[in-house]
């Protein structure tokens, strides 16, 4: 991480903490807004070199490590949700790089496909 990164992140911890303890309605809008951001910078990674993407799950840990900085009851509160939303977006990016099929909510529908031609559930 270079010295620029660094003190952006050190300036956004700053920032969601006082805002815990100012105004914590703000919290919510602010922090929705920032997972929003993240998300569409997971997505982005696509479309990048190498270097960025293997850098993907380093977003979830700048989360996390936010919230952390903000307190017990504020990590409590969002981390489940945001780690959730963050760590599924990551998964699902990197397996659409390799191989759509590694990440998978559910696969019903394509075992409901294969029943219909007569297959077995795993298509054989």
């Amino acid at each position: 991480m270079g010295k620029a990164a660094y003190r952006s992140r050190i300036k956004r911890q700053k920032f969601f903490s006082a805002l815990t303890k100012n105004n914590p309605a703000r919290f919510a809008t602010a922090w929705e807004m920032r997972i929003q951001s993240w998300l569409y910078e997971i997505k982005k990674t696509k479309d990048c070199d190498d270097s960025v993407k293997e850098l993907i799950f380093s977003i979830v840990d700048t989360a996390m490590s936010i919230l952390t900085a903000c307190g017990p009851d504020i990590y409590k509160k969002y981390a489940q949700r945001t780690y959730n939303l963050l760590c599924n977006e990551c998964c699902n990016t990197v397996s659409s790089i390799i191989d759509q099929r590694l990440y998978k909510l559910s696969n019903f529908e394509s075992l409901k496909y294969n029943s219909k031609k007569g297959r077995g559930p795993y298509g054989l």
